[in-house]
């Protein structure tokens, strides 16, 4: 199955406006952008990293600055490549929400962890229409 991650051009716009602007309205366009992404059935790469005790992969967790660990997805293949190569995941956006709110030491989702960023709280999640 091919997947098509061309439809998130206009997260990526969001990403970038929240970037440049950093308002409450840019993070607003973001959480639409992500509600529109969820209602097309949209896809995120997800990064993997190898589990300790198993020879298997669970989400990635990377260290925020407060201290928290978050997920790093990517919005497509060039924003993923900017960075250190790790095994990646796609995941339907509706159930990478559903999967960062059900992990306990999820704090939130890094959008784009190596270019221009986006930090989604987890506490800001269910206020996704249709999450």
């Amino acid at each position: 199955m091919a997947y098509d991650l061309n439809e998130n051009k206009e997260l990526e716009n969001a990403i970038q406006k929240a970037c440049e602007e950093q308002s409450e309205d840019s993070v607003i366009g973001v959480m639409r952008a992500l509600q529109k992404s969820m209602e097309n059935g949209g896809m995120l790469l997800v990064a993997m990293g190898e589990r300790e005790e198993a020879s298997c992969f669970e989400m990635r967790k990377l260290k925020t600055t407060g201290g928290g660990e978050t997920l790093a997805v990517f919005t497509s293949l060039s924003e993923a490549g900017k960075g250190k190569t790790v095994p990646m995941m796609f995941q339907f956006t509706k159930a990478l929400f559903a999967d960062a709110q059900q992990l306990q030491w999820c704090v939130g989702i890094l959008f784009n962890p190596w270019g221009e960023s986006f930090f989604l709280p987890k506490d800001l999640i269910p206020l996704i229409p249709g999450v």
